[in-house]
């Protein structure tokens, strides 16, 4: 029976690969560090210019850490654009340092990786005798690009030789790429360096897991500071030729189709959204299976929903039920139980009160505050008592400002504003009124 609940999943994949895009920026970080640390740096008289050349270094390798891969040529430009103030020196070691690897082999390759284990290595007085760059105060460990070199360490000490030959022979691919361009057009001309997209883009796992993270919050909260629905297509695509198996990039691509009211494209990245993580090869037994149907089944009924499609969304969101009680899903159970108020018109007080019941049970704080807007919404609509409606107000105004949810609280403002309106008290309904225009101007919501 035992054997029977056990769950074989299929084996993660690596989360990092090293691309010659990273390991030009690595050597770009310890080329900075070591600047840093030059006695050329530190006689420099003009302050102001070297906090200049901090900020803009710390932005620029930030932003190259968080962006998809470019070419050597994108990143020339970027090093040599007015946007960036990067120190000459810096640049032209990264040239040097960039052309020693490319006709020096792997043997130097493997002297770069050993720079950086000396970088983030603890101070003491032996290795400060030896001139080891120690430049602790320049990056700290436990900062972002502390964590980087770290990574990169790591992930090029597993590789075998055969895949460091690989990692070789890519980037001479690479810098030869960067050679043919320049021999052919010269010194390209500078362009926008806030455009970090284009055709040929290559992102880590980790680079896509935080766009994705980064728009599918702004699509939630604020859609207009998204971006627009075809670049965003665009740049998912691109995710998705070099991360088929991200589940993520497909519920994006989902949420991206609901903007623009596209149903077949919505349908299709729902559905591989769910059938991405899955392998044929792999046999699921108990639980891990039920799970992805139940929630398939709920999200179908809310994509139903949102077209209109009344009957096709009952009839998912009754699936999605049956499959919750089942596997005794509580969680997913609460979730399908708030969709059903709006797609019924029986018992609506009985299932909204037992909706913040159990949300609150189950310390599902958003589920139960929208439940209490919910109420009092139906209270207003239905005649009932004033200061009820207002408390209930009140207590989901509590649980908004305990976890920050900042559209619930502009929910409520306007609630707040419409009833005043209902019962006559103009001047209050126009300071609720107020708060909520103040909150939107100030780009909390």
């Amino acid at each position: 029976m035992a054997a029977n609940k056990e769950v074989r999943t299929p084996k993660k994949p690596q989360a990092e690969t090293i691309t010659p895009h990273k390991l030009s920026v690595t050597i770009l970080i310890r080329n900075y560090c070591m600047y840093r640390e030059s006695d050329e740096y530190k006689n420099i008289e003009d302050k102001a210019l070297c906090c200049k050349h901090r900020r803009d270094m710390c932005v620029l390798i930030l932003r190259l850490l968080q962006s998809p891969d470019l070419s050597l040529s994108k990143l020339q430009d970027l090093l040599t654009s007015s946007k960036y103030v990067i120190p000459s020196e810096v640049v032209e070691s990264l040239d040097k340092d960039l052309h020693d690897l490319y006709s020096g082999g792997i043997g130097f390759l493997l002297d770069i990786v050993e720079s950086l284990e000396k970088i983030m290595a603890v101070p003491d007085s032996s290795l400060n005798e030896s001139k080891s760059l120690m430049i602790g105060s320049v990056f700290a460990k436990t900062s972002i690009v502390g964590h980087y070199i770290r990574r990169f360490a790591v992930y090029f000490d597993k590789l075998t030789f055969s895949e460091m030959t690989a990692v070789y022979e890519n980037f001479q691919k690479y810098y030869e790429q960067w050679q043919k361009n320049f021999i052919k057009h010269g010194k390209t001309q500078e362009k926008d360096m806030d455009v970090w997209a284009d055709n040929k883009e290559t992102w880590s796992r980790r680079q896509a897991e935080l766009f994705i993270a980064t728009q599918a919050a702004l699509l939630s909260n604020n859609e207009g500071k998204a971006l627009p629905p075809d670049e965003l297509h665009k740049r998912i695509m691109n995710i998705l030729e070099s991360n088929p198996d991200l589940v993520g990039a497909h519920f994006l691509s989902y949420l991206n189709y609901l903007r623009v009211d596209e149903f077949c494209g919505a349908m299709r990245s729902l559905f591989n959204c769910f059938d991405a993580g899955l392998d044929p090869n792999v046999k699921y037994f108990g639980d891990g299976k039920s799970k992805r149907h139940r929630f398939a089944a709920l999200n179908l009924a809310i994509l139903h929903y949102h077209f209109g499609h009344v009957e096709e969304a009952l009839a998912a969101l009754k699936e999605s039920i049956k499959i919750s009680q089942e596997a005794n899903d509580n969680v997913c159970l609460q979730h399908a139980l708030s969709w059903l108020y709006r797609l019924t018109t029986v018992n609506e007080d009985k299932l909204i009160v037992q909706c913040i019941l159990k949300s609150t049970e189950l310390s599902l704080s958003y589920t139960a505050s929208l439940g209490l807007q919910t109420f009092g919404q139906y209270g207003c609509l239905r005649t009932g008592k004033s200061y009820a409606i207002f408390e209930t107000l009140a207590k989901s105004d509590m649980i908004n400002c305990q976890h920050n949810y900042k559209d619930l609280i502009s929910n409520n403002y306007a609630m707040k504003a419409a009833l005043w309106q209902v019962y006559g008290k103009t001047e209050m309904s126009s300071l609720w009124s107020q708060l909520l225009l103040y909150q939107l101007k100030c780009g909390t919501v």
